[in-house]
């Protein structure tokens, strides 16, 4: 398949077999492999010869499909979220396609160690409120106390 379907879903079924991807999250990488796809469509490049330079301008541009499900806080550029999901997706998917021989080479892993998305462990912390944390700030004088 000359859109790397084939790699994709060779790639997500193996996940999703392990354990490490459910179905739901599969679908939803699926929406990202067709979003990266139309990038290059867009730019009139096969996804079989891109660059390590190319997958790197993506990573640093917009999000493709802006609009969707949520505004984007940042037009011009992805979120640091959206760019690691990308990138675990492209990492994966042409690992896949070197695999079955479809590639001889990955262009993700021309993309400098310095410039590939990552997220702190500061980051990655739970955002989630405790509870009675929760619950204290529906009281009205809670909130007054805690913001001037």
């Amino acid at each position: 398949m000359s859109e790397g379907g084939d790699s994709f879903d060779r790639w997500a079924s193996s996940l999703v077999k392990a354990g490490d991807l459910s179905q739901r999250s599969a679908d939803k990488y699926r929406t990202l492999w067709q979003a990266w796809r139309g990038w290059l469509v867009l730019r009139e490049l096969d996804w079989r010869r891109v660059t390590g330079g190319q997958v790197e301008e993506f990573l640093c541009g917009a999000a493709p499909g802006q609009g969707g499900r949520r505004p984007a806080i940042h037009l011009s550029r992805m979120s640091s979220y959206t760019r690691q999901r990308y990138w675990r997706l492209l990492r994966g998917v042409y690992a896949t396609a070197v695999q079955d021989g479809t590639l001889a080479s990955s262009p993700v892993l021309e993309v400098p160690q310095a410039k590939r998305p990552s997220i702190s462990s500061r980051d990655r912390q739970s955002q989630v409120l405790e509870p009675s944390l929760f619950s204290a700030l529906h009281d009205a004088q809670v909130i007054k106390s805690i913001i001037p």
